[in-house]
């Protein structure tokens, strides 16, 4: 859920109504493409140990980051993203 409000603040924070509206179009055909994975009990299952790691090789990695990986993670699936930063650092 943390993608969905990412790619909405970036409609919302448009300086025009034409752009604000292309950016909506834009974000609602990536969010009827792309499943929304939950994030339940079994992810902050995955996500703890994985941050608590993380920190302890000195990986700090922000929780929001952990939020979207945690969730493709629990599913087994590829976490596809274009941060060449903090992603790379997340292994299961």
């Amino acid at each position: 859920m943390v993608t969905v409000a990412e790619l909405l603040h970036g409609v919302y924070r448009a300086d025009t109504a034409e752009r604000r509206a292309a950016r909506l179009a834009c974000a609602e055909s990536i969010l009827r493409a792309i499943p929304i994975l939950p994030y339940d009990e079994q992810v902050a299952r995955v996500l703890a140990p994985l941050d608590a790691q993380l920190q302890a090789n000195g990986n700090k990695i922000a929780i929001a980051d952990l939020i979207i990986a945690a969730p493709a993670i629990a599913q087994g699936r590829t976490l596809l993203h274009r941060d060449g930063i903090g992603f790379p650092r997340i292994r299961p």
